[in-house]
């Protein structure tokens, strides 16, 4: 409980520090950039203080110079944080509208470029949905997150198919991103924090301009296989682990 506590305070008063810089600075950054950098310090400033480790595997798997669609498992509450604080790379991603509104945050999450989604209008839904295409399109990498939700009970769910229209669309690469620990660090609906190792595993870009129809259909399943069988194994290498200790 005392660790969950100074996770709130501490988030609290570092997305205020940190929002309150971009904001100021948000004049003299017309492309985002020092935006971007000040978030990857929010991001790990977040896990250090709360003693979250993170482990990144397969960076050589992304060129700086190309656009990806990164389709990644949601293990946890602190799968943004390590992603935004541990990936040396820009990116964008959908957040729900109600985390705009949030003073500070919010504010930063609109100067890094990110969408608001709601998903109970599906008016608005496909209007961000285009402002991601467009986003691509424009030469910036994003984040999704096929499931939809964090995960109930660390297992990989379902993904929406819909999820990898923006890559087929644009024919833009996917690299399938496997995050495991974040459920263990904190659950879905818990306060709790536990300090804990995040892996994060960065697989083969997957391309997909020219694709024909069936393997467009069977894209989602072969992403999807993908990110288990690394789940799997870092799961099984972190037992491997406990066990010799």
């Amino acid at each position: 409980m005392f660790r969950s506590i100074v996770f709130w305070i501490t988030t609290v008063i570092i997305t205020i520090l940190v929002g309150s810089v971009v904001v100021l600075f948000s004049i003299f950054d017309r492309k985002g950039n020092f935006t971007h950098f000040c978030a990857g310090i929010w991001g790990r400033a977040v896990c250090r203080l709360n003693g979250v480790k993170v482990q990144v595997d397969g960076l050589e798997n992304i060129h700086r110079n190309r656009t990806y669609i990164l389709v990644s498992n949601h293990q946890g509450f602190f799968d943004t944080f390590s992603l935004v604080g541990y990936l040396p790379i820009r990116f964008v991603l959908m957040a729900k509208e109600s985390l705009f509104r949030i003073p500070f945050l919010g504010w930063g999450m609109k100067l890094s470029g990110y969408i608001s989604v709601d998903r109970t209008n599906r008016k608005k839904s496909y209007h961000s949905f285009m402002n991601m295409i467009e986003k691509v399109k424009d030469g910036y990498t994003a984040i999704i997150f096929p499931e939809g939700r964090r995960t109930l009970d660390g297992n990989i769910g379902e993904f929406k198919k819909g999820s990898l229209l923006i890559a087929t669309r644009t024919g833009t690469p996917i690299i399938p991103v496997t995050i495991s620990g974040s459920y263990e660090v904190m659950k879905i609906g818990e306060k709790c924090i536990r300090p804990g190792l995040i892996r994060i595993k960065i697989d083969k870009p997957i391309e997909t301009s020219n694709l024909s129809k069936t393997e467009r259909e069977n894209l989602i399943i072969k992403v999807r296989e993908i990110i288990v069988a690394n789940y799997d194994s870092t799961a099984k290498a972190s037992k491997n682990m406990v066990a010799a200790t």
